[in-house]
Formats: C-alpha cells, sequence, structure tokens
C-alpha cells in the first residue's frame, strides 16, 4: 500500500509542477488551430543596393534606419531560407533578397507569439528541458493513472470502453484525413 501511496504523490506533485505549461501550450495550440497567428507588429523595408549574404551591410544599413541589430546573433530560417537577427522572443529582423536589394521584415513579437515560441520549443533550452519535462511527465501521469484507474474493478469496464473509443478516433483520424 505504501508503493501505491509513494505512486499516487508522484502523479499529483510531478502532474501540478507541468500544469501551468501545459495549460500554456493548450491555450496556444487552440489559438493557433483557430487561425490565430500573430499578434505582433510588422514592418517591411527594401533596401537596395546590398546584399542579403553581406549581414555587415545589411546591419549598417538597418542602424542607418533607427534599427540596431549590432549585437543580434545571425541564423538561418530552415523552412524560409531567410536569415535573421535576434530572438523570436523579442524584436528582430528577417531578411532575404537577391544580390542587389534585400527585403527586410522587422518583427516585435506580441505576448502570444512569444507564448508560441515556447510551445514551438524554440524559446531557449530552458523551455526546451521542460518541454521534455512535459512529455515525460505526461506519459508516465496517464500511464500511472491509467493503473490506479484500472486497479478499481468497478471501473475496469468503463475505462476499457473510453480508451478504445480514443484509440478508434485516432485512427479513424488518420485513414480519413
Amino acid at each position: 500500500m505504501k508503493f501505491q501511496k509513494f505512486f499516487l504523490s508522484v502523479h499529483l506533485y510531478v502532474t501540478m509542477f507541468f500544469l501551468p505549461l501545459l495549460c500554456l501550450y493548450a491555450a496556444t495550440g487552440i489559438l493557433y488551430m483557430s487561425g490565430i497567428r500573430n499578434t505582433g507588429t510588422r514592418e517591411k523595408i527594401e533596401i537596395s543596393g546590398i546584399s542579403a549574404q553581406d549581414h555587415a551591410a545589411v546591419r549598417n544599413a538597418l542602424a542607418e534606419r533607427g534599427y540596431d541589430f549590432s549585437d543580434a546573433e545571425v541564423s538561418v530560417l530552415s523552412k524560409t531560407g531567410q536569415t535573421r537577427f535576434g530572438s523570436p522572443l523579442k524584436t528582430h529582423v528577417r531578411f532575404s533578397g537577391s544580390e542587389n536589394t534585400v527585403r527586410a521584415e522587422i518583427v516585435t513579437p506580441g505576448l502570444y507569439d512569444r507564448f508560441l515560441q515556447i510551445h514551438k520549443g524554440k524559446a531557449g533550452s530552458y523551455f526546451l528541458i521542460l518541454g521534455f519535462g512535459v512529455g515525460i511527465a505526461m506519459f508516465v501521469a496517464y500511464i500511472s493513472g491509467l493503473i490506479f484507474a484500472l486497479k478499481n474493478p468497478a471501473r475496469r469496464k468503463p475505462l476499457a470502453i473510453a480508451l478504445l473509443a480514443g484509440v478508434a478516433s485516432v485512427i479513424a483520424g488518420f485513414l480519413f484525413s
């Protein structure tokens, strides 16, 4: 009996610890699926006479327009091929272009945009570690909750039906999507 009490306590405390981050994931996921994509501000700038590959020239041209990204880290975005100066959690610039023209977009993320970066696992190593913790904790919490529930003979059949209905809905989603 002590074994079961210990695991029930672990189940409850781990679940409560990760609950705020799980709620954040749920809220940002719901908003994203509802069509909300950003809450920040964006300003588009076209700069002629420089190459997008010349990062120093792009930084200087942006500084002349009042945007200082001199200390910002440089990253290439894998999905779009654009280059970014700065963190997606703060005001940053994304740009691309040809040998003669740079198309830059200055992005100041809103609160939802910053939360979405956490959801996507792009908000730094701290939130990445917490995200892995959430995934592991959810798996452990669901399995331990299932074990606790199945120990109750009166709930075995209804829970087995609910589990099979959930499995069937996931399979149907894959088959008919």
